[in-house]
């Protein structure tokens, strides 16, 4: 993940996510803090699979949640009302 802080320092994250746990461990949902960034510039992933390179362009809201999967070719945002239940 890429992005920026408010004084305009850029700012990569990165994780590596694998074979889902039980009860919550090693999960394949992964939550990515961001600091003091408010927005994400562009998120890149390599798809362990298959080797494919998949890239992002934002900016994206910081705060908030993404389905992202190798075989779409746009992520999607996750609305609060989907992650309740509703």
């Amino acid at each position: 993940i890429h992005a920026t802080d408010p004084s305009g320092r850029p700012l990569d994250f990165f994780r590596t996510v694998s074979g889902g746990g039980s009860f919550g461990a090693s999960s394949l949902r992964p939550h990515i803090g961001l600091g003091r960034a408010s927005a994400v510039d562009s998120i890149e992933i390599r798809w362990p699979g298959s080797g494919t390179l998949q890239k992002f362009a934002g900016p994206f809201p910081a705060d908030a949640r993404y389905e992202i999967r190798e075989d779409r070719a746009k992520l999607a945002k996750i609305s609060e009302a989907a992650l309740a239940g509703n």
